[in-house]
């Protein structure tokens, strides 16, 4: 059952990097949630860098910018697993590509012996898009450039740009689904 502040429909948007594209291998070097509520962003926010405890390759660091050295002194992620999943509560998750970014969150929680988060909670943007507008480069760079989703105002922490960035794609997605008639 998801929280509602106010009797207001509360959801999560969540980035996440890591040091490749596989749970079972890879790690979490970075965590960003923003608070939607009633799909508009509040100042309620999350993020914290997670120290991996391997190595962040340089394909990686070319893809995210985080290095070695940045997380270096940041916790592990099971020190910062509770606050987050505090964070999310049992609210419905956005995330571009959502099951990526669950994934590896769900391989932290296992490894702890928890509850992994379930599918049904996810609201994949990568999906609504492909839903609106099949055929069409769906990146959230091509996103942003469809949306004219352009000088958004820099969080203090420049992590959580992305989380902004994805729930700007969201709350337009979720205009055009009403535009055309879709379910919300």
């Amino acid at each position: 059952m998801s929280r509602k502040r106010n009797h207001r429909a509360r959801e999560v948007v969540i980035s996440i990097e890591t040091t490749g594209v596989r749970p079972d291998v890879d790690k979490i070097v970075s965590l960003s949630a923003i608070e939607l509520l009633d799909r508009e962003v509040t100042v309620s926010n999350f993020h914290t860098l997670v120290d991996p405890q391997i190595l962040i390759s340089a394909v990686a660091t070319a893809v995210h910018g985080i290095d070695n050295i940045q997380v270096n002194g940041h916790p592990v992620i099971t020190d910062v697993l509770d606050e987050l999943m505090v964070f999310i509560g049992e609210d419905p998750i956005v995330s571009h590509y959502g099951w990526f970014d669950i994934s590896f969150i769900n391989a932290v929680l296992l490894s702890e012996n928890r509850k992994p988060i379930p599918k049904h909670r996810l609201i994949d943007t990568l999906e609504m898009a492909k839903a609106l507008f099949p055929d069409t480069p769906l990146s959230l760079e091509a996103l942003l450039n469809r949306f004219d989703i352009t000088d958004q105002p820099m969080p203090p922490n420049i992590r959580l740009h992305d989380a902004l960035l994805m729930a700007k794609i969201y709350q337009c997605l979720s205009s055009e689904k009403l535009k055309i008639g879709l379910d919300d």
